[in-house]
């Protein structure tokens, strides 16, 4: 038997960085609790990217922590990854009220972190250490309005889970509507967690109030609910999700989708090649932020190697990113979001 023995160097931020150096990324991601799923997507992206930088010769260790989708515990893990592993930079923390949770710790210790779920439209901390990954919201508007117009609808529902997400979402839909020429004949928010009791009172809404075409924001147990509640009752609507949730959803067989049924969601373009290398990979096509976080660590390790002497991590991103990634050519704006990217309309089978 032959023992190998792995050691670890951590090395100053400011120091160039040579190619067989061990680079240290934390990742507080939720690999359990309710953001699972988007946390164990996050993962498989980063673990394919270690690979490839790999074969170049770039060693990256990534420690990650799992915070259950608990606040308290994302402020434990980042805090842990910054003073006792000693990572130069982050990915995560999964979902909005996380990074926020986060933030401040953070700011306070000047690391840079990336969020390939989020973006600075539903997120309250402002830093110029945090950096997102997700396409913005509000580029939703066109397709949703082109949709909406073959579609032929005129009386729209929008439902929105009660968050800063929701919100976000909210306005474009709202946009893309009166864009389309329809006519929002009802708004209805619903708090997270009471999908399964709010739920059938607003369908029973939206079928006295003749809507032909409803718009949705939500998660898992909303979206199952929702779908299954429009079949029961026969409902003669349009359905457009805001997210990849439903698609999951119907490929694990939670939902059954009929021939018949209008039923569509909203998903960014994801690279073919990508969607290749990832299937070779894990046996599955990717799932949402895959990519962005694939990405993600390409960005952070090209800027932890490339910046100048006396230049930050986070100075590097903001001035001189210029990457061609899987979900889009990456540069950051002034508050940290990517520049590009686009949502495409698909429909459910």
């Amino acid at each position: 038997m032959v023992l190998v023995v792995v050691s670890v160097l951590v090395i100053n931020n400011k120091q160039k960085l040579a190619d067989h150096t061990e680079i240290v990324i934390g990742a507080p991601l939720a690999l359990s609790g309710t953001a699972v799923t988007d946390g164990s997507n996050i993962k498989k992206g980063i673990e394919l990217a270690k690979e490839d930088l790999l074969k170049r010769g770039i060693k990256v260790g990534i420690v990650y922590e799992d915070d259950g989708t608990d606040p308290k515990k994302t402020v434990s893990a980042v805090n842990k990854l910054i003073a006792f592993d000693k990572v130069q930079a982050i990915i995560g923390p999964t979902w909005s009220f996380l990074l926020d949770s986060a933030g401040p710790i953070l700011n306070e210790n000047k690391i840079t972190s990336y969020s390939p779920a989020n973006t600075s439209e539903y997120i309250n901390t402002k830093s110029p250490y945090i950096f997102f990954g997700a396409v913005k919201n509000y580029r939703l508007l066109s397709p949703t309005a082109e949709w909406l117009r073959v579609q032929k609808s005129k009386r729209v529902a929008i439902i929105v889970d009660k968050s800063a997400w929701g919100e976000s979402i909210l306005v474009p839909f709202d946009a893309a509507a009166i864009q389309a020429g329809a006519d929002v004949v009802l708004i209805d928010r619903i708090t997270f967690g009471t999908e399964k009791e709010s739920i059938p009172t607003i369908l029973a809404k939206i079928k006295l109030l003749g809507v032909d075409t409803i718009l949705w924001t939500g998660y898992d147990e909303g979206t199952a609910t929702i779908i299954r509640r429009i079949q029961e009752l026969k409902l003669n609507v349009s359905f457009l999700s805001a997210s990849t949730i439903a698609y999951g959803l119907s490929k694990k067989g939670d939902i059954q989708i009929n021939p018949k049924d209008e039923m569509y969601f909203l998903r960014t373009n994801m690279s073919k090649t990508f969607s290749e290398k990832f299937y070779k990979k894990y046996g599955e096509y990717p799932g949402t932020y895959s990519d962005s976080a694939y990405d993600g660590l390409m960005i952070l390790v090209e800027a932890i190697k490339n910046k100048k002497e006396g230049q930050t991590t986070a100075d590097y991103l903001r001035n001189d990113t210029n990457y061609h990634g899987f979900q889009t050519d990456y540069q950051f704006d002034e508050s940290g979001d990517i520049k590009g990217g686009e949502w495409i309309v698909e429909k459910l089978k």
